[in-house]
């Protein structure tokens, strides 16, 4: 936190920035998870394609077991990053009434 004219100390810093770095994180996290989650329902078989291995026997129950988890993914890091939004929100309200 930097002081501003007036001495008092913004949440926000020099920049006017008010969320953390673990926003961030999250935002990149739910992306790359849905990014993720596209590319394994355009092709059911990419692990046979990138690995050279068939650990299903061909049906894609893997490939949609993992585009569920990166589904999850996606949703959790949003719902994270969604909440740290709202709690930076929140702290600049605050400290713009004081």
């Amino acid at each position: 936190m930097s002081p501003n004219e007036n001495g008092r100390t913004s949440p926000a810093g020099q920049h006017g920035h008010t969320v953390r770095k673990r926003f961030w994180f999250e935002v990149l996290a739910g992306t790359t998870g849905l990014i993720l989650l596209i590319a394994s329902r355009v092709s059911k078989e990419w692990i046979e394609v990138v690995f050279g291995v068939d650990p299903d026997g061909g049906n894609g129950l893997l490939e949609n077991a993992i585009a569920l988890a990166l589904l999850g993914t996606a949703l959790v890091s949003f719902a994270f990053a969604r909440r740290e939004f709202v709690h930076a929100r929140r702290a600049r309200a605050e400290w713009i009434v004081q």
